[in-house]
């Protein structure tokens, strides 16, 4: 089966006069320099013999470029176009993948991609959505708007229907489109699992004290001051984190229970708007409808 992989210029208009060039440093006085469809040469930079590069024009007529090759097949030509791909493109600076940057891209003006990629990646993008949308139909009241405080959003008076809403949202809801930018995994997953819980704690009760007012945050034009009393913590919330973590009798006999207390006075507010939630009636999981036979 024939893999075409297409670039195209990342651009609302008609890439007219866009140029990739066909060549590019890849280590300290090194060129990769593009010779045809099928093949490349590295050469160091004061190589007065280098060949010239083959830079891909687009515009109105080629608005993008292809080039295919057959995967199962061992032969020269096939294999010497997947490391053209895989090698001279995929390590391109001016280039992303399937329209996200990897390691090397300086500059993404242009996407390299291929259907089967992209196909693939929308089929792993869903099943992780679909994860996430179950984890958070399954989770508590109280541990929704644990999740809610730690995204820094207030959560006081929503029912159930719009805590998972917010967070679970296809597209733009704060867990889903939640991704850790290196690993690609999605960090709602990572950190309310078991093996994070003691940090995830750390940031959710911190985000209560700053929202509630345990932890004074007093703003000096751009510069963030948090004070919990008369005490200087630092000037972002990961001095506040690691103050938590530092004054461990201050954060487990202080500020705590100052949270309990709170926590106590918006459950009563938390009732009153699930009253009338549609969601808690009948709680089914996301994803699995229920099979009743008359």
């Amino acid at each position: 089966m024939t893999t075409k992989v297409i670039i195209k210029p990342i651009t609302d208009g008609t890439p007219s006069g866009m140029v990739l060039v066909g060549s590019y440093q890849y280590a300290p006085g090194k060129l990769r320099i593009l010779v045809s469809e099928n093949s490349f040469l590295e050469v160091h930079e004061s190589d007065k013999f280098a060949p010239t590069p083959m830079n891909i024009s687009f515009g109105e007529r080629t608005p993008v470029y292809s080039i295919s090759y057959d995967p199962s097949s061992d032969d020269e030509f096939n294999n010497s176009r997947k490391e053209v791909i895989e090698k001279f493109f995929a390590e391109h600076p001016l280039l992303t993948r399937n329209g996200k940057p990897t390691k090397f891209t300086k500059a993404g003006l242009y996407d390299m991609y291929s259907e089967q990629e992209k196909t693939n990646i929308q089929y792993d993008t869903w099943k992780e959505n679909l994860q996430v949308m179950n984890r958070l139909d399954d989770m508590s009241e109280n541990e929704l708007c644990d999740v809610w405080y730690y995204y820094g959003v207030e959560p006081s008076g929503k029912n159930r229907g719009e805590l998972i809403v917010r967070l679970g949202a296809p597209g733009d809801g704060l867990a889903i489109k939640d991704l850790d930018p290196v690993t690609q995994k999605n960090k709602f997953m990572v950190m309310f699992s078991t093996d994070t819980k003691s940090e995830t704690e750390y940031i959710v009760n911190m985000r209560k004290c700053l929202m509630h007012g345990i932890i004074d945050d007093k703003v000096d034009g751009m510069r963030h001051n948090f004070y919990h009393g008369t005490t200087f913590i630092g000037t972002s919330f990961n001095d506040v984190i690691a103050y938590a973590k530092r004054e461990d009798r201050i954060y487990k006999e202080h500020i705590v229970p100052r949270i309990k207390e709170l926590e106590d006075g918006l459950a009563v507010k938390r009732d009153i708007a699930n009253s009338d939630d549609p969601f808690t009636p009948t709680k089914q999981k996301l994803g699995r409808p229920s099979m009743k036979k008359d």
